[in-house]
């Protein structure tokens, strides 16, 4: 067996099934490949010589068709690894696909799902911003790994967050960052009252954020943002 097959089938030996039986082909088809340039350059008593001289033609041309046939060789040999390559990094880091539903402990964020929520929010003025009334759109979906995104989109503003569960934690968590500046990471140990820390700008908050169902078409959202002797309240409700 030539080195190289002995390495690569010693870099694929723990693949698990049945990909071996794909690399082993590849393999043989390498070595076959290698076998058909020695016929051509290096003829011997056991494989039949080829049906063309190269002693034939004049030196220079020699050259070149000897030339030709290693690089259609070395091409061939690259093709087949290259391919195996990618057939090992497909098969082995394959990424978790989005499913159409929560399941387990997200399981009862379903009813967000299908379709947008009209959602309006009453801002105090926080820091340098005004008090103001927002008028938002929420798109729940589905991410990899039972995660459910949540898509937000106003007037002024875009926002993104992410809320899961941790099987290690045995707790629920969420992320959020906004267009204005705003990002935030929070846990919960209920998946109802979530509590953490809320970023806005250079300075940060306390923030207590409580999830309320109040039918499968309304839901109302109550957050207090607290810091530095203050406290901000922030009421929310969406229906749809």
């Amino acid at each position: 067996m030539c080195l190289r097959q002995r390495r690569f089938r010693r870099a694929f030996a723990r693949v698990k099934p049945p990909i071996p039986s794909l690399f082993e082909a590849i393999g043989s088809a390498i070595h076959n490949d290698e076998r058909e340039l020695d016929r051509l350059v290096k003829p011997n008593d056991d494989v039949a010589q080829p049906a063309y001289d190269y002693g034939a033609f004049p030196r220079h041309e020699r050259r070149k068709r000897l030339s030709s046939a290693q690089g259609k060789n070395s091409a061939m040999r690259l093709s087949y690894i290259s391919l195996s390559a990618i057939l090992c990094f497909s098969y082995a880091a394959a990424p978790s696909q989005a499913a159409d539903t929560l399941t387990g402990q997200m399981a009862g964020r379903n009813f967000l799902l299908g379709g947008s929520w009209n959602c309006t929010t009453a801002v105090p003025a926080i820091m340098s911003m005004a008090a103001r009334t927002e008028n938002l759109t929420l798109t729940f979906d589905v991410a990899p790994r039972n995660v459910m995104h949540v898509a937000l989109a106003g007037t002024d503003e875009r926002g993104d967050e992410y809320f899961g569960y941790s099987e290690q934690y045995k707790n629920y968590w969420s992320v959020s960052a906004t267009s204005h500046a705003i990002h935030g990471f929070a846990t919960s140990t209920d998946g109802k009252v979530y509590t953490g820390t809320s970023y806005l700008g250079t300075g940060s908050m306390d923030d207590s954020i409580t999830y309320t169902k109040v039918s499968d078409t309304k839901t109302s959202v109550h957050e207090v943002l607290s810091g530095n002797g203050n406290s901000f309240a922030i009421e929310t409700t969406c229906t749809r």
